[in-house]
């Protein structure tokens, strides 16, 4: 059975329709398999860059056409990234390779603005590179092309969206006969939650093994087998991030008491969309908590999980898993939390921390973070 797993390729979505039927009609209507694909219909409309003093005009065809200071320019969105429930961003895509546009469409505001970390740039290019790692979370049967940062094939991924193996594993042996899927609930803890774990844990920091890649992760492995989660080491854990559910989840009072019996499943059915949001999270709450603790009404995700602007996000608010008791406005923050820890007791390695640092170090530019680096690897910093 072991071998036949890992001899196991990828086969699409599609493969599990017929005996999966309406599995497959409910998860396709998730966010999670709406999270790529072709970028057809563009919501039309401007935005002034005021920063860099840059007009654009987004058609409705994916022609985007600017004015700048010093000249003019035109890109066709390809692709996007994002479900919509937020925002989506888009791709262009100039030889084969993929970028990132400077711009993007948030859905709470309904209207154009500056893609995250492009608010200030006082030259937005359309030259920021989308590497596998990135999209390996919001598509599917990427054709990375090895070697390369952000070349891919054309098609760049077969599979829009966050298919079915992305949880289960390969299919092909399974659409055979000759083996069953991975089934994350009956996983152990460590390789149940790592299924998760892949796409809604961020860090500060992922560093890949000696020897081994992001990309080869599949469901049922150790992830720890594979890469190296750093976080920063504060209390409260930093910023809500938009893919720091994981962290975040870590420190609330429900996961520390109930340990590997609370899990992202708990709480969440992968395959469908509840039709009541908030009658079906109090259910979950209530499976734990005393209905007569609370007075305020069925909503308990409204006050205890509330929505925020995250820190990586532009516009976008995403929600908040720490779970706090009372959602508490924003205070000043002291001096920043510049160390590193890793986010358990499997993300360990002196090599791994050191590059962590020395990734972090091209972000801050803080010299503590060289100096860990160099101590830790034994090698100067650049």
């Amino acid at each position: 059975m072991i071998f036949l797993l890992a001899a196991a390729v990828w086969v699409g979505s599609d493969a599990c329709q017929p005996c999966h039927s309406q599995i497959y009609k409910s998860y396709m209507e998730t966010p999670m398999a709406a999270s790529s694909g072709v970028a057809r219909e563009i919501p039309p409309g401007t935005l002034l860059h005021r920063a860099s003093r840059t007009s654009y005009e987004i058609r409705r065809d994916g022609i985007v056409r600017y004015r700048r200071p010093g000249g003019t320019g035109e890109q066709r969105l390809r692709f996007f990234v994002g479900s919509g429930a937020a925002g989506q961003s888009y791709l262009i895509e100039r030889d084969g390779y993929l970028y990132q546009a400077p711009l993007t469409w948030y859905t709470g505001k309904k209207h154009w603005d500056a893609s995250p970390g492009y608010q200030d740039d006082l030259e937005p290019d359309w030259s920021r590179p989308i590497d596998p790692s990135c999209l390996s979370c919001h598509a599917s049967q990427l054709a990375h092309i090895y070697g390369t940062v952000n070349r891919y094939a054309d098609p760049p991924f077969r599979q829009a969206g966050v298919g079915c193996e992305r949880c289960h594993g390969p299919g092909s042996e399974h659409a055979a006969g000759k083996a069953r899927m991975v089934s994350p609930g009956k996983l152990d803890a460590a390789r149940r939650d790592d299924v998760c774990r892949q796409c809604h844990l961020q860090g500060e920091a992922r560093i890949e093994r000696t020897g081994r890649r992001f990309l080869e992760y599949r469901a049922g492995d150790l992830l720890s087998e594979f890469v190296a989660y750093f976080v920063m080491d504060e209390a409260g854990g930093g910023d809500l991030k938009v893919t720091s559910h994981v962290e975040k989840l870590a420190l609330s009072r429900c996961k520390q008491t109930s340990g590997d019996q609370l899990w992202c499943g708990s709480c969440h059915d992968p395959h469908g969309m509840p039709k009541n949001r908030a009658l079906w999270f109090q259910d979950k709450c209530l499976s734990c908590h005393k209905p007569q603790e609370c007075n305020r009404g069925a909503d308990c995700a409204a006050c205890h999980m509330p929505k925020s602007r995250a820190v990586d996000a532009g516009h976008g608010v995403f929600t908040d898993h720490s779970i706090p008791r009372r959602a508490l406005p924003r205070t000043a923050r002291g001096e920043a939390a510049w160390r590193l820890r890793p986010f358990s007791r499997r993300d360990a390695g002196d090599r791994e921390m050191g590059l962590a640092y020395a990734q972090l170090y091209q972000r801050t530019n803080d010299a503590r973070h060289k100096a860990e680096a160099e101590k830790l690897l034994g090698a100067r910093i650049r």
